[in-house]
């Protein structure tokens, strides 16, 4: 096995979001199956780099700071001379120079995520081999964000979403063109593309790239048999992201309904910038470092997912703990066998499979044993470290 650097956008650890936990994941993958392992991460405000927060077997890490505050000077300099500022926000001389200095013939470098790709132009790679692993489709994302009226039918429900205004939601559809251009042209350029999940797969294969194969992230499934007899229902997420603070707002209206039918299961929510509601039989816990206590006592997680791209790592966590899954079919994107959740995608259908969840300990312990069951034969350990083998050989 060759040399292989492993470069994201943020520090994999503390995993504090699906996207650490997803390039925490490949981090340990890797360096089970390599020789030589070399982790390089860009920091920022909102995530600083911290050794210590890492696992104690990874030695040889590297940090490059990038300040990604939004600054009205650079997003013009960047809409002048036609580059996304997305991506203009992560660029690091000091990362550059330190590539230019490293890299060798043999090497095989994977870029964790588009927002790592910054150097691709700058940098002399030789003949290193570019693996780029895509996290979600960004620009879909963002092409999402700046079109209101594709947005489903549930958002209605959404009293107090703010909607953009028509300023910004035209520099947001500017920004996510120019985002679209640069994904399409660096993904043509590398020598392979994972996504994780088969829908990426073809969206990607339906703009002309066709080297992409879809890498699961891999997820433990070793966990205490999971208590069914809660039927308490449950969210995780950071607010600041819209896809989940729209679910929490979605949730919260279908929750009121369910008090209001005399149905008093409590409603927890995890994750960050979470405002708080006043509402009856809520309770928000923040964001928590170790979720194993509290999952325990869970009864389902309730996702009801309107917006994003790529598979929801949160989800899967749930699922690996044998804890039921309601979402949307937006929400199970990437998810192959969708009988492993239950699915509803509009309001009155979301409020029925919760009113049943809520009344039946059987259906939550058969759909909770059926999650994990699809965890453990598409994300373990061991399948997903043989498909990694298998395609860092197949480009080295």
């Amino acid at each position: 096995m060759k040399r292989i650097i492993h470069i994201t956008s943020k520090p994999p650890f503390p995993i504090v979001d699906g996207g650490c936990f997803a390039s925490a994941a490949l981090l340990n993958d890797l360096y089970e199956i390599s020789n030589e392992l070399i982790h390089i991460s860009l920091t920022t405000q909102k995530h600083p780099g911290n050794k210590e927060s890492y696992p104690d077997k990874f030695k040889n890490i590297k940090f490059f700071h990038c300040n990604t505050e939004i600054h009205f000077y650079q997003a013009m300099k960047s809409s002048i001379k036609g580059t996304s500022y997305n991506i203009d926000r992560f660029k690091n001389v000091e990362l550059n120079n330190f590539l230019s200095g490293l890299l060798e013939d043999e090497d095989i470098i994977i870029i964790d995520g588009l927002y790592a790709s910054g150097f691709i132009d700058q940098v002399d790679c030789k003949n290193a081999t570019m693996i780029l692993r895509e996290h979600n489709v960004e620009y879909k994302i963002w092409e999402e964000l700046s079109d209101r009226s594709s947005y489903s039918a549930l958002r209605n429900r959404l009293k107090r979403l703010k909607v953009l205004n028509p300023f910004k939601r035209m520099y947001v559809k500017h920004l996510s063109k120019r985002l679209k251009k640069y994904e399409l042209k660096v993904l043509s350029k590398v020598d392979q593309v994972w996504t994780i999940s088969d829908e990426d797969k073809k969206t990607l294969e339906g703009h002309g790239i066709h080297h992409t194969r879809t890498l699961p992230v891999s997820i433990s499934t070793s966990f205490a048999e999971h208590d069914y007899s809660n039927n308490s229902v449950f969210h995780l997420g950071s607010a600041e992201w819209l896809p989940n603070a729209e679910s929490i707002e979605l949730l919260r209206q279908l929750h009121n309904v369910l008090l209001g039918d005399g149905l008093g299961a409590e409603l927890h929510l995890f994750g960050s910038k979470i405002e708080n509601s006043n509402q009856q039989s809520e309770t928000i816990h923040g964001f928590v470092k170790d979720l194993n206590p509290y999952l325990e006592k869970m009864g389902f997680l309730c996702a009801p997912v309107v917006s994003g791209s790529g598979i929801r790592i949160k989800i899967l966590e749930t699922m690996s703990r044998g804890i039921p899954v309601l979402t949307t079919s937006k929400g199970a994107q990437g998810i192959n066998d969708r009988s492993a959740l239950l699915l509803a995608d509009t309001f009155e259908e979301l409020l029925k499979v919760m009113k049943t969840l809520i009344l039946s300990e059987d259906l939550r312990q058969k759909m909770g044993q059926k999650a994990q069951k699809y965890i453990c034969e598409n994300h373990s350990f061991e399948s997903v470290r043989s498909l990694l083998n298998s395609s860092i050989h197949e480009e080295a």
